[in-house]
Order: C-alpha cells, then sequence, then structure tokens
C-alpha cells in the first residue's frame, strides 16, 4: 500500500460517519415500510457495534485492530444486505460499512484499496436510492461517497476523474441545498464541492476554473 499522508477531509468524513454510526436508535426499516424482524434487525445492530468498536480502537491507537473490526462489520452488513437485495435500508447500511473501511484504508495511506470499497459503497448507495428515491440521506451520502472517491483519485494524481466525481458531488449538493435552503449541512457541502473542484482543476492546469471555483465557494 501507499504511504501519503492522510488527507484531512478524509479524516473528518470518517469522524462524522463513525459518529452517525455511533449515535443512530433508529429502528430498521425496510421491507415495505415494516419494522425489520429481530432474525435480521439483532445481526444488524451488531454488525454496526463492530464500527463502533473499530471506532473506539482508532481512538486508542489500535489501528489494526480498528480495521479487522470495521473489515468484519462491513462483511456482515453486506451479507445481510445480499440475503435481502430489496431492502433499501439494509443495502445503506452495508454501504456505510463500507465507507467506514475505506475511509479508514485511505486515511492508512492504502489508495487501492479505499478505492475499490468506497466505490462498492456508491453500488450499494445506488440500489439504497434507487429502493426509497425520497431519502435523502441515501442520496447525501451517494454523493460525499463519490467524492471520497475523488479525492483518492486527486491524490493519486487522476485529475480528470477526480473532477467528474467532483461535479457529480456538486450537481447533488446544489440541489438538495436548493430544496432545503436552511440546512446549514447543506450548505456546506455545496461550498466543500466547489473547492474541491477548484483543487482538481488546478491540479489539472485549469487556473481559470479553479479561480472561479474557489471564488464561488
Amino acid at each position: 500500500s501507499g504511504q501519503a499522508q492522510p488527507n484531512l477531509r478524509i479524516m473528518t468524513a470518517l469522524e462524522g460517519l463513525l459518529f452517525r454510526a455511533r449515535t443512530s436508535s433508529t429502528p430498521l426499516r425496510g421491507l415495505g415500510g415494516r419494522v425489520a424482524p429481530a432474525n435480521v434487525q439483532v445481526p444488524r445492530d451488531l454488525a454496526i457495534a463492530r464500527l463502533h468498536v473499530g471506532d473506539a480502537r482508532i481512538a486508542r491507537g489500535d489501528l489494526r485492530g480498528a480495521e479487522v473490526e470495521l473489515a468484519r462489520g462491513a462483511a456482515e452488513l453486506d451479507a445481510l444486505a445480499s440475503a435481502h437485495p430489496d431492502d433499501a435500508g439494509l443495502a445503506a447500511d452495508s454501504a456505510l460499512g463500507h465507507r467506514a473501511l475505506g475511509l479508514f484504508q485511505s486515511r492508512e495511506g492504502d489508495a487501492a484499496a479505499a478505492f475499490a470499497e468506497l466505490g462498492h459503497a456508491g453500488e450499494l448507495y445506488d440500489r439504497a436510492v434507487a429502493g426509497d428515491p425520497s431519502n435523502v440521506g441515501y442520496t447525501a451520502s451517494r454523493a460525499a461517497a463519490r467524492a471520497e472517491l475523488g479525492r483518492i483519485r486527486a491524490a493519486r494524481g487522476d485529475f480528470a476523474g477526480a473532477i467528474a466525481d467532483y461535479r457529480a458531488f456538486l450537481e447533488t449538493a446544489v440541489q438538495l441545498a436548493a430544496r432545503d435552503p436552511s440546512n446549514l449541512e447543506r450548505r456546506a457541502d455545496v461550498v466543500t464541492a466547489h473547492e474541491d473542484l477548484g483543487d482538481a482543476l488546478f491540479g489539472k492546469h485549469d487556473l481559470a476554473g479553479a479561480l472561479a471555483e474557489h471564488q464561488t465557494a
């Protein structure tokens, strides 16, 4: 794996993602809107708990142990999503697990593994959005995962690919902010998207485009 310095935005995204997993107490819904049965809810909660343990191990500096727990949690959530392919909530949960693992791997400099995990997360978010198009959280999370792929591409010098990812992130961020203009998180996503796009354009030596994006941000 590579030895690149961790990207501050990647570290912040990982912290935020694990915080949301740790503090989530929303009953799992799917299968036509019903609360999921215990044979799904219990293993789902145990898998999410593995992400919590991974978070705690990161805080303690046990990075090897953290990766093991995050990988187990992601695999268990993936198995549930595969067993219930029509459940949007399980697809989103599995995407969360793969995002957490991918962001951790990116933080540790393993760009190839991180890219694979985040790419799989994007596919799972596609399933979640298709199954529940009205869920803004799924749409926003899919866009964020696309931006995270862009940051890996940019770090590897693939600015053309990063620009495509950031433009997709920006398009969604603008749409969601327009639907909820008082939401500060949505507005912050728009600013971040412009900044990321500007940085990638600068990397591709499009100075005018980079300046325009940063001025818009």
